[in-house]
């Protein structure tokens, strides 16, 4: 689920692949969509070749709110442009994403996997940070540094800090 800071928008997503964008103030659902088939929405050429049964467990916005990534049981995350609910990538990834991080800069994801993926603005990858946690369940930007730095959680009892593309363990 993500809350769109600037409007009463709230995105939530489902187990059966449908992203809703909630309007709080009059309790209703202004858009429903299938954000990680890209049913209704492929635009730009961008294909989706559903390997597996779509859900969602992941939605994120960049602080302008000009973009969403959306993520689950897919092993690929999806880059859309908000104010027109238009897709513009498909970000492959080799588990299914359980968190993201977007930040001005960049796009973090998350998975089953050991590895924290980054991918720049247009959806085009960057690099792999590989932690030491099995498989990582959360990922949070650190407020407050000069530079894009991230925490990252998982099923062991360690907190793993990106910097510049290096990791450091806490346990």
């Amino acid at each position: 689920m993500s809350l769109n800071k600037t409007s009463s928008n709230i995105y939530a997503g489902y187990s059966d692949g449908l992203l809703k964008i909630w309007d709080i103030k009059s309790n209703t659902v202004t858009t429903t969509m299938s954000p990680l088939t890209g049913e209704n929405n492929v635009s730009k050429g961008v294909q989706i070749k559903l390997d597996k049964k779509p859900w969602i467990s992941a939605i994120a916005m960049d602080d302008r709110e000009q973009w969403m990534v959306v993520g689950g049981g897919t092993c690929y995350a999806t880059l859309w442009y908000i104010p027109q609910m238009t897709l513009t990538a498909v970000m492959p990834t080799s588990a299914t994403i359980n968190d993201i991080c977007v930040s001005n800069e960049q796009i973090a994801t998350v998975g089953n996997e050991k590895n924290i993926i980054f991918w720049d603005k247009t959806g085009k990858f960057r690099t792999k940070v590989t932690t030491e946690i099995p498989s990582i369940l959360s990922i949070s930007r650190v407020p407050g540094l000069d530079t894009d730095a991230y925490a990252v959680s998982g099923r062991v009892g360690k907190i793993g800090l990106v910097v510049h593309d290096r990791i450091g363990m806490l346990d």
